[in-house]
């Protein structure tokens, strides 16, 4: 009896366990692009700084890309990727469990694995609708930044009078008329 809770105890620790490593990757993976993201909006902008006037379009371009990249790869094909790569550890320990529920008692194996199972499912759930939320919001940010930038209009350069009178003006004290230089 011993030697097959403890078997059991075994296939629940191995989903706890990757369930667990499949959040830190999951969260890893959000940061790294959250970075890339920073230095594609911070980079572009800079390097389309450097070039006067400022280049709207390069900006535009890398950071629209960056983010049409963020929504497709990271939050579609990763998110499912990863959802489906806890689906089958999911299914994996129920198939474990029906093997448990035939030597010990389904009231016995539920009273073990139960809380553990859905608290495990649960975490994982809450971390990938964050994630995807995240994608989301950064993935849609960085593009709506290129889109705002694109539609910037440069202020137009101040024009060389020749008439410099406009240049001053009268500063009223007291009893004294100062002229000051703008």
């Amino acid at each position: 009896f011993t030697e097959k809770v403890e078997g059991l105890e075994e296939a629940l620790g191995n989903l706890v366990q990757g369930t667990s490593d499949q959040i830190k990757e999951l969260s890893a993976r959000v940061s790294t692009h959250m970075l890339g993201a920073v230095g594609t909006i911070v980079g572009t902008f800079v390097a389309a700084t450097l070039k006067s006037p400022f280049d709207t379009f390069m900006f535009t371009l890398a950071t629209t890309v960056y983010g049409v990249y963020m929504l497709l790869f990271p939050l579609l094909i990763g998110s499912w990727a990863t959802n489906n790569q806890h689906a089958r550890l999911v299914a994996h320990f129920d198939r474990t469990r029906c093997h448990y529920n035939s030597l010990l008692s389904i009231a016995r194996v539920d009273s073990i694995a139960q809380g553990r199972v859905s608290r495990s499912k649960r975490d994982f759930k809450k971390v990938l609708i964050g994630s995807i939320v995240i994608y989301i919001l950064v993935g849609g940010g960085t593009i709506t930044a290129g889109q705002t930038v694109n539609q910037w209009k440069p202020a137009p350069l101040p024009k060389e009078d020749k008439d410099d009178s406009d240049r001053y003006f009268f500063f009223l004290s007291g009893d004294q008329s100062d002229i000051h230089r703008k």
